[in-house]
């Protein structure tokens, strides 16, 4: 890794503009690799980069669910302003979400009917999220992160987290 730092220093400095830039040093780097014959191979994270991946999507899932509720709350308000006061807890939480489905039960509207397929599309991700949780769970035993949930405070996802942005402890 230092030879690889010195190379593309060393070659910096002959070119032109001695300012850092991605194109310049796309080139600088393929360059290097070009004529250095002892540079390592990559490695393969494996189960790590899995995790990564698994972490990666359910972030997603998540954010995308909130938007949904959030979605929700704005819908329910002009549809019954006040709702809160009858649904209590967060509209992500499945009572929730079924005091929400009968609060609309009965009405007919274009934003009623938008308002249930949002419920609809926050329940499916709920379920997604709970079966990448699981998916989580097993990879990150696979990757040793029984060594991190050995620790006071942090469960599976904090070490699954912690794993999927260090990546593997042992390189």
């Amino acid at each position: 890794m230092n030879n690889y730092r010195l190379s593309t220093a060393r070659a910096r400095r002959t070119q032109r503009s001695r300012h850092k830039s991605d194109p310049t040093d796309a080139l600088l780097i393929a360059g290097v690799g070009a004529r250095e014959h002892d540079l390592g191979s990559p490695i393969s994270s494996g189960k790590t980069e899995d995790l990564r991946t698994v972490v990666s999507y359910r972030s997603e899932q998540v954010s995308s669910r909130t938007k949904e509720a959030n979605r929700l709350h704005a819908d329910l308000t002009l549809l019954h302003p006040g709702y809160q006061e009858t649904i209590k807890g967060k509209l992500t939480r499945p009572a929730a979400l079924n005091q929400a489905t009968r609060l609309i039960t009965r009405d007919r509207g274009t934003r009623a009917r938008i308002a249930r397929r949002r419920i609809a599309t926050i329940r499916r991700l709920q379920k997604e999220i709970a079966d990448l949780d699981r998916q989580i769970e097993e990879l990150a035993h696979q990757t040793g992160a029984q060594t991190l949930t050995a620790i006071k405070g942090i469960g599976t996802l904090a070490a699954a987290e912690t794993l999927a942005q260090v990546g593997d402890p042992h390189k």
